[in-house]
């Protein structure tokens, strides 16, 4: 399942990756900081979204 963390200033894509990483992890990563716009970084969860992908068909019919 992918994961996606972003700051919640200006929405900066902080980790994007199938394995789950902790906020500690990427907090360090980036020295407290966001590398765009240079908010503090907490280790707390702000906002979290979950959101499920449907699945495509693989079949698709095409109408002429």
């Amino acid at each position: 399942m992918p994961e996606r963390i972003l700051c919640h200033r200006c929405s900066f894509v902080l980790y994007k990756g199938d394995e789950p990483v902790s906020p500690e992890e990427i907090v360090k990563r980036y020295g407290n900081r966001c590398p765009r716009c240079l908010a503090k970084l907490s280790t707390n969860p702000i906002k979290i979204e979950i959101k499920i992908k449907e699945k495509v068909n693989e079949k698709r019919r095409f109408l002429r």
